[in-house]
């Protein structure tokens, strides 16, 4: 919804005044969002990478200890299983960094996508991938649970929480500010039916509603005016 920032700017005052409050993502809540998402966003960032790193470090061991015995058919095995799962993760990856470029500019709905779906994908993904540590363990590992479980369920709650404030606040501005136009209407309704679109838009402007006492006065001046018609 496009606003016009002198209508916005007036209506902002006038809730000041009359002591509205809406949470928005300035405030404590949001911060706090905002730092537990860069959190979890460079966390898992980081582990992505070094996920990448270590796939290509076991990828030079497990061909060297073989003395360079069957080694296309070793590369074309290991390239098979990790291939889809490189993919996979550099895929997430990139949708993780256009969530923080939609976090930064505040695009609430596709920040919330971008950075929720591909943390769930990469949790259920690490999860069967290290489903032989699971075995072993017993239960949920701890290397599982530092790399990968931890840094993506702290994108996913701050992401989300970012994301609902945001949308929340925009809702509730959004019905104010068609509120405040609709009062502004209610008041000139002489001149509206006579102003073209342009004059519309400089009206808005340049518009500064009056005081308490100036509207006061204008109310009585204008049931004066009615009274002598009246006569």
């Amino acid at each position: 919804m496009k606003k016009n920032e002198n209508i916005l700017l007036q209506m902002h005052r006038h809730e000041a005044k009359a002591g509205v409050r809406r949470t928005s993502v300035e405030h404590s809540l949001g911060t706090t969002a905002k730092w537990v998402y860069i959190l979890g966003v460079a966390w898992s960032l980081l582990m992505n990478v070094m996920y990448f790193l270590s796939v290509y470090v076991q990828r030079g061991h497990t061909l060297d200890v073989q003395d360079g015995k069957d080694m296309s058919v070793l590369f074309e095995d290991y390239i098979a299983a990790t291939s889809g799962s490189l993919v996979l993760v550099g895929i997430m990856t990139l949708v993780i960094l256009f969530g923080a470029v939609a976090f930064k500019k505040r695009w609430y709905i596709p920040c919330a996508i971008a950075n929720i779906l591909p943390a769930i994908v990469l949790i259920l993904h690490f999860k069967t991938r290290m489903s032989d540590l699971f075995a072993v363990n017993g239960g949920m590992p701890l290397s599982f649970v530092l790399r990968h479980l931890v840094p993506l369920l702290l994108l996913i709650a701050g992401a989300a929480v970012y994301s609902v404030i945001g949308i929340l606040y925009n809702i509730s501005e959004n019905r104010a500010y068609e509120n405040f136009v609709a009062k502004i209407y209610e008041q000139h309704p002489d001149r509206f039916g006579k102003m073209t679109d342009e004059e519309w838009d400089e009206f808005l402007n340049n518009y500064n509603p009056p005081s308490r006492k100036d509207a006061k006065k204008a109310r009585k001046n204008a049931a004066k005016k009615t009274e002598k018609e009246d006569e």
